[in-house]
């Protein structure tokens, strides 16, 4: 009997969670209303896909860490899916789990040196918002630009997070050169945020241009943030705390503004 404890197999990722959840709110809140039975199946959807590509995306290199899980996991993501496919908007769910598919095979098969890039990383958080167009289509019955739209935000929001925590993480032992890198990322992300706020605006999608500058105050707070941050590393778990913080006040003003 080997004496090393199997773990349990759940991504210990925490911000991914994050992104994953917060992402399916929005798209419920601006949806809203939602059926519960339909939320649940979602919910049961995203968790157990995230969860069982956790488990899979290393093979065949890496068997699952616990394989119980992986394909328990794996079942509910199916059934579920099923379940929401017989529903109106089915086809719709279709696309949307096909992109989710093509993130997890670029995850795959991209070589160990990529994985931890910006692009695999961009193609990851993609993957992981596809709840809040998945709650649109689910709650409206269709695909339509709306979905995309809440999904463009949440994308590029959330591209900022892992921007940022990369900035804070990689400063205390990255070469000059390296952070530089990593600050023209940080700013990236932050010139696409507010480049999408003008285009939501210009095209006037949503509601008051006052709401959606309201959600996305966190992303100028959080570059304001991340250069302090870079130069004096706060403890990490802090900086989680204030991801999940910004994350939440994003989604209840981007669903406000979605709604209206």
């Amino acid at each position: 009997m080997s004496g090393k404890r199997r773990g349990l197999g759940l991504p210990r990722e925490h911000g991914a969670w994050v992104m994953l959840f917060s992402s399916l709110l929005l798209g419920v809140l601006a949806a809203w209303p939602v059926r519960a039975s339909v939320a649940a199946l979602l919910l049961i959807l995203l968790a157990g896909a995230f969860v069982a590509q956790e488990g899979l995306r290393r093979l065949p290199a890496r068997p699952p860490e616990n394989p119980a899980v992986t394909w328990g996991a794996a079942a509910a993501a199916l059934l579920s899916g099923c379940a929401l496919w017989r529903r109106p908007g089915g086809e719709g769910l279709l696309v949307l789990a096909a992109a989710a598919g093509g993130v997890m095979l670029l995850q795959m098969l991209a070589p160990p040196r990529w994985r931890m890039g910006p692009w695999v990383q961009l193609a990851g958080v993609a993957g992981l918002t596809l709840g809040a167009p998945a709650a649109v289509v689910a709650a409206r019955g269709v695909l339509g630009r709306p979905a995309w739209w809440l999904w463009a935000a949440c994308v590029l929001f959330f591209a900022g997070a892992v921007a940022n925590v990369h900035l804070v993480i990689g400063a205390p032992r990255a070469t000059p050169a390296e952070l530089a890198r990593a600050g023209r990322r940080h700013l990236a992300t932050l010139a696409a945020n507010l480049a999408l706020v003008v285009v939501l605006v210009q095209q006037g999608r949503g509601g008051h241009p006052a709401l959606l500058a309201a959600a996305y105050g966190p992303v100028v707070v959080r570059a304001l943030a991340g250069r302090r941050w870079a130069v004096s590393q706060p403890p990490l778990k802090r900086v989680g705390w204030w991801e999940t913080a910004w994350a939440l006040w994003f989604v209840a003003w981007t669903a406000g503004w979605a709604r209206t």
